[in-house]
């Protein structure tokens, strides 16, 4: 598989570990918290590390959304850009997690009609629909993250993005201190369009591109910083701000070319399959599992064939859909807009 040399490939080694580290999760912690296991594994991802991939994912994101929209003239070059990187390897990802369900079985996870449907929307969480794999719920934060970013870049207010991220982490510090004080919380709606639980790792993303692109850190950026880790501390336990504290230093020396090391094959194989990977391990891996079990197989041998074949799907979703999809449409697009 050929790596793009314009990525900062850094960032997608990081991504792929993001990704393996939450497999490994859910194949440990997470199963056996809703299957039964034959026998132990030799070691478990304890729940209290249960969210760091995904707050990882996060900060990339935002370190990588804000390198986007340098590059974006109108907001349809956004739009396009997002729709060709996120939806065609989820549509496919969607089938054959359903499939894997529907033929094998998996006890409280079949998918309904109505679910499938709504689900290829990647907005289920709108409808109050049941995501038909637990992974997909940071898919949706991911959009409202999107909407927010093309709304400023929209109104022309991304140039005081680090003024906002400020505005933005004092709502989410008052929202937490109104609710450890008086039991009273922000309403669901307000919470959710808001990002207010995770644009600290957002802020963090956006602020390390800010650092990158002026080569020093501003009193506004440092204040983001205190200001993000501060409300990740206050609203999540002590190994989310630990882990809070090493990703911000992690990205601090990605921007300052100390981590080139990780630009080897088999990190930037991990980082070219991570999307895919992330969507199709859960369920597919719970089935295979799970079919495994039955026949007495050593648990420790059904975590790594679940893990090979996700492995292999991702490959295959990766090589024949998400990137000839990703290519065909940015194409398309960028001819007719010259056109």
């Amino acid at each position: 598989m050929e790596f793009n040399r314009n990525r900062l490939q850094e960032l997608d080694a990081l991504r792929g570990l993001a990704a393996v580290a939450v497999l490994l999760f859910h194949y440990t912690s997470r199963y056996e918290s809703q299957y039964e296991y034959i026998g132990r594994p030799l070691a478990t991802v304890p729940y209290e590390y249960e969210y760091l991939g995904v707050q990882l994912f996060f900060m990339i994101s935002g370190f990588v959304i804000f390198l986007t929209l340098d590059k974006t003239n109108r907001p349809l070059d956004f739009i396009v850009s997002r729709f060709s990187r996120l939806y065609h390897a989820y549509w496919i990802c969607v089938l054959l997690t359903t499939g894997s369900i529907l033929l094998l079985g998996l006890p409280g996870k079949e998918p309904t009609a109505i679910q499938i449907f709504v689900n290829m929307t990647m907005l289920q969480q709108l409808f109050l629909i049941k995501d038909i794999d637990g992974v997909y719920w940071t898919l949706f934060v991911e959009i409202i993250f999107y909407m927010s970013m093309l709304i400023l870049f929209v109104t022309a207010q991304l140039h005081r993005i680090l003024s906002i991220l400020l505005v933005w982490l004092s709502i989410a510090a008052i929202g937490i201190t109104l609710e450890y004080y008086t039991g009273l919380r922000i309403p669901y709606t307000v919470e959710t369009l808001l990002n207010l639980k995770n644009i600290p790792y957002f802020a963090l993303g956006i602020v390390f591109y800010h650092r990158r692109k002026n080569l020093s850190y501003t009193p506004s950026s440092l204040l983001v910083i205190i200001a993000s880790v501060v409300v990740i501390a206050f609203s999540k336990d002590l190994t989310a701000t630990i882990a809070c504290l090493s990703f911000t230093m992690l990205f601090h020396l990605f921007i300052n070319e100390k981590l080139q090391f990780l630009k080897n094959k088999p990190l930037l194989f991990l980082g070219a399959i991570s999307y895919p990977l992330y969507l199709l391990h859960e369920n597919i891996g719970f089935v295979v599992i799970r079919q495994l079990t039955t026949h007495n197989i050593d648990i420790n041998i059904c975590i790594l064939v679940a893990a090979l074949i996700s492995f292999a799907l991702a490959t295959m979703v990766t090589r024949y859909i998400e990137v000839p999809a990703m290519r065909y449409i940015r194409q398309r697009y960028r001819a007719r807009a010259s056109s």
